[in-house]
């Protein structure tokens, strides 16, 4: 026998209504929305792949990255700073992320950059694994 949900077909609207109310009587909204870790962009291409770590407002001296057989592990520590934000959306100070490298990736050949606030990560991959055209000759 099926069970009867009742719900409320205005719920979602009156949640949106109230969050909005509420961001109009503040306009610096309290509420944080704080991650514990960096976003981040995987990009394969044709002869590498490509890690891209968002990480605003650290220097390159803040990151650690190693690799333990196929696992890249990147490592930020971050010290906060003393000042009183009203609203704060990157606000990580230690992150831990980790990445399993296909078999095809060149485990010596990695480069890193931090640039404008994107730690990014080349990963070669191996030369036997890109694919090479070759024309096959009819005997």
């Amino acid at each position: 026998m099926n069970k009867l949900i009742r719900r409320n077909p205005y719920s979602l609207m009156d949640e949106i209504f109230n969050q909005n109310l509420q961001e109009t009587k503040n306009p610096f909204h309290k509420e944080s929305h704080c991650g514990t870790m960096p976003r981040a962009n995987i990009l394969e291409t044709e002869k590498s792949y490509i890690i891209e770590l968002a990480a605003p407002g650290m220097e390159k001296e803040n990151f650690k990255i190693n690799l333990e057989k196929n696992v890249l592990n990147i490592e930020g520590e971050n010290g906060l700073d003393d000042a009183q934000y009203t609203h704060q959306e990157f606000c990580y100070e230690n992150f831990n992320r980790r990445f399993v490298l296909p078999k095809e990736a060149d485990m010596n050949k990695i480069k890193a950059e931090y640039k404008d606030g994107i730690l990014i990560i080349s990963i070669e991959k191996r030369e036997e694994a890109l694919i090479k055209n070759k024309e096959i000759k009819i005997s």
